[in-house]
């Protein structure tokens, strides 16, 4: 369980960082 919401956390962290970088990019 632990591991499976560590995924989901590095998985939603990856949306975060990519979000950001196309906010910079613009």
């Amino acid at each position: 369980k632990l591991r499976k919401m560590n995924a989901a956390d590095r998985d939603e962290q990856e949306l975060v960082v990519d979000t950001y970088r196309k906010a910079l990019d613009i």
